[in-house]
């Protein structure tokens, strides 16, 4: 499979920029530390491969917290260990429990952050363990070993920022306004009966996927020059809010198939209602709070036509969509508000920033970042105690590669087979080291001759990083072909130092592909099971604690892990599954919370019954995540003859609401179920009112 990737791979000229860009930052910085006559100018250079990106702002905003994490780790390499140098287990120890502490802090954050935590963990192991042949030398090693990583951090971002810099407002842009596109596209064939509640769930699940992805890429923006550096925190906003309308038109979806499914009455409306809904957004940007929560009446109209026509459970389901559809609109006009502000460069709206969150609330897993730090520190005790025990020189080699590679792929479900990529990189890059040692560099004698035999290898795979399939393999090479060539003012070739270093990588691979696999790996499978598993407690805790906050603060960690469950299904294809049931489950959710909203509202009986179905819910969770028995049957006997007793009440806009959560959470649950049986005795007037949008 590799093989035929690699024979496949034909770089684009924006690829041979950025692999001439980066070879020329990996240069610059080579000379710049050999002029200087650093320790080892090979970190300065093999720096530039590890913080390469083709976008200028992912590159600076990594760089920058790279910096900072070495700045640190080099201080309290200076501050801690000298006093256990001469002790090799308490000295292993701590650096084994920094740097799995280290490890386990950056895998719970998300953001550019997580590069400060991993780098002040592993730098220690770096120094700390170069310093152990000469301790006396502990602060000049420090002192070095910060001089030369920042040395390859300020070369690759100065290259990058200042030669045909590529910027990711233009590439966010893109996507945003794809996004954009391909939403509204669903919403109408929604309306128009083209796409069935299985492909928009489906769709959703790649928005959902999107928003993640644009997440990643917005928190970039602050770190470089472009149009949209001042809006970083407005497009973070935008992002906050887009995830939002997944539900609403998974649940529009499944409203207006099942109107469809029942009489064919209402196909000509609902085609009005599209075309209608096409012309009013096409022709119109709202500029105020009401113009965001201005629907035409001729569109409102549609509806009622609907609602006039229709029997009692297709009114239900006229009011559910109805909701639902006014959401999306509302929503979508507020989004389209926010990017155009963002493109124009304009502030937002006062009357806006009240409603948006400052912060998204993303989703951590405690567990496998405690899982990845216990596998780092093992591997860093093993390594430690075979390096010790043998009394093997370059032991101390095979210790600092270990400390990275327990680190830099723990955030993977299964970082095993990126690990044996490196080891078949890692034998690959010391075939390439010796030709270049024993075959070309007898005959380099000066820095340009040094450059042009280097300039074919490093450029044709550079050239391979930004593509994902590719990154894996290309990467080690590189990094290992720079650190193992070990060029410096002097570049007498030893054999022996030759064979040592490649053992010492090979070895530092391997034993952290042992530990991960013993204690960190995973399948896609486990790894959605408990984002699911997260999904329905958070669920739960949204049944037992009081609405303190608006829906979309609950939503939006629900929403998060949604998009990180999205990728997942190109490796494990039966997760699909699960994962359609979930985004199903998102509109479920709302309408929990909408049941919590009206439970203290409610006169008795009802507020007592409300109560009940909602202690059942919880139960359905529980039973789940325990992997025990329920009947579900009753529960959704519990919610048909809850609707039967609000259906029987005087009309009123919070019977409509009561309404319209019923419908759906039966929908979002149990949308498989046999069709709801409507009561005999005489109903009041339905639809009357507006609901949750009135």
């Amino acid at each position: 499979m590799l093989l035929q990737t690699l024979l496949a791979f034909r770089p684009s000229n924006n690829d041979l920029v950025f692999a001439l860009k980066t070879f020329l930052a990996a240069m610059l910085a080579l000379f710049i530390a050999i002029s200087l006559n650093l320790q080892n100018p090979m970190w300065a250079m093999g720096t530039v491969f590890i913080v390469a990106n083709p976008l200028a702002g992912v590159l600076s905003s990594k760089a920058v917290y790279r910096m900072l994490g070495t700045l640190a780790g080099a201080c309290l390499s200076i501050l801690v260990l000298p006093p256990f140098i001469n002790n090799p287990v308490p000295f292993s120890l701590i650096i084994a429990v920094w740097v799995g502490f280290c490890l386990y802090v950056s895998l719970l954050d998300r953001t550019p952050r997580s590069y400060f935590f991993m780098l002040a963990g592993y730098t220690m192991a770096l120094i700390g363990f170069s310093a152990v042949a000469d301790p006396t030398h502990l602060f000049d090693i420090s002192l070095s070993r910060f001089e030369e990583i920042t040395l390859g951090i300020l070369c690759a971002t100065v290259i990058s920022r200042v030669f045909f810099p590529v910027n990711i407002a233009g590439v966010l842009s893109g996507r945003i306004d794809q996004w954009f596109n391909d939403i509204e596209s669903n919403f109408k064939d929604c309306l128009a009966g083209k796409s069935s509640p299985d492909i928009i769930v489906k769709e959703a699940q790649r928005f959902a996927a999107d928003s993640t992805e644009i997440h990643a890429l917005a928190i970039h923006l602050s770190y470089e020059n472009s149009a949209l550096r001042k809006q970083t925190r407005s497009v973070q906003a935008l992002q906050h809010q887009m995830v939002l309308l997944v539900p609403a038109l998974v649940a529009l979806a499944d409203r207006v198939h099942t109107l469809k499914e029942s009489s064919r009455n209402f196909d000509n409306l609902l085609m009005q209602v599209q075309q209608q809904t096409e012309q009013f957004i096409t022709a119109t940007l709202p500029t105020d709070q009401a113009g965001l929560a201005y629907i035409p009446p001729s569109i409102l109209q549609k509806f009622e036509h609907m609602l006039a026509i229709a029997d009692t459970r297709e009114k239900l389901m006229i009011m559910s969509a109805r909701e639902a559809f006014l959401f999306f609109i509302q929503h979508f006009q507020t989004l389209r508000l926010i990017w155009h502000c963002i493109k124009t460069g304009e502030r937002l709206p006062d009357f806006m920033h009240a409603t948006i969150p400052s912060a998204q609330r993303l989703h951590r897993d405690h567990g496998i970042a405690l899982r990845g730090a216990l596998s780092a520190f093992l591997a860093i005790c093993i390594v430690c105690f075979l390096w010790h025990m043998s009394g093997w020189q370059y032991g101390f080699m095979a210790a600092q590669i270990t400390a990275v590679c327990a680190c830099i792929l723990t955030f993977l479900d299964n970082p095993v087979p990126a690990l044996a990529s490196f080891r078949l990189a890692s034998i690959y890059s010391a075939l390439v080291v010796f030709v270049y040692q024993f075959a070309i560099f007898p005959v380099v004698h000066d820095f340009f001759t040094l450059m042009l035999v280097l300039f074919p290898f490093f450029l044709i795979f550079t050239s391979m990083l930004p593509y994902p399939a590719l990154t894996g393999f290309a990467l080690p090479i590189l990094i290992n072909t720079a650190m193992g060539l070990n060029i410096r003012n002097l570049n007498e070739p030893v054999f022996g130092a030759y064979i040592d270093n490649s053992l010492a990588i090979v070895i530092g691979i391997l034993i952290p592909s042992f530990t991960l696999a013993l204690i960190r790996s995973t399948t896609p499978e486990l790894s959605v099971q408990r984002l699911l598993q997260r999904q329905w407690r958070d669920v739960q805790q949204i049944i037992e604690k009081p609405v303190m906050h608006p829906w979309a603060y609950y939503m939006r960690r629900l929403l998060d892990r949604i998009g990180l469950m999205a990728p997942r299904v190109l490796r494990a294809p039966a997760i699909q599954a699960d994962i359609s049931q979930s985004i199903r489950e998102l509109a479920g959710a709302t309408n929990i919370i909408r049941l919590k909203r009206t439970v203290d509202q409610l006169p008795e009986p009802l507020s007592q019954q409300v109560a009940q179905l909602l202690q059942q819910l919880w139960n359905w969770y529980e039973a789940r995540l325990s992997s025990q028995d329920f009947d579900s049957e009753q529960l959704l006997i519990q919610i048909d003859q809850l609707i039967s007793q609000v259906l029987l009440q005087s009309s009123s806009i919070l019977r409509d609401q009561l309404l319209v959560a019923l419908t759906g959470v039966r929908r979002s649950l149990f949308q498989h179920a046999a069709h709801y049986v409507v009561p005999s005795e005489p109903i009041p007037a339905l639809g009357e009112t507006y609901g949750w949008r009135g």
